[in-house]
């Protein structure tokens, strides 16, 4: 269990909470990412928490994808992401 709660008293900064209760089997990761915008320095924070967290709860990082740019409703299928998408997760 993840858990990402503001700190009210500091802003947008966020804290991690990790259930021992929680411990799952398989520790690989898969990071999947989808906005609007194309630029890769919006994506730079959550690419950063994503890490954090990975190496917080010592996660192996096997891939990320990134679907940049898509903002109108169809446009993820016509991309050609969703099979990479499956593929990754064929692959695991």
């Amino acid at each position: 269990l993840l858990v990402l709660l503001p700190r009210p008293a500091q802003g947008c900064h966020y804290q991690l909470d990790y259930s021992e209760t929680s411990k799952m089997i398989s520790k690989d990761s898969y990071f999947f990412v989808s906005g609007g915008e194309k630029e890769e320095e919006t994506y730079q924070l959550i690419d950063t928490l994503y890490h954090k967290v990975t190496e917080f709860l010592a996660w192996q990082e096997k891939g990320a994808l990134y679907a940049r740019g898509l903002d109108a409703p169809g446009e993820i299928e016509k991309s050609g992401l969703l099979e990479k998408a499956e593929n990754m997760g064929k692959n695991a």
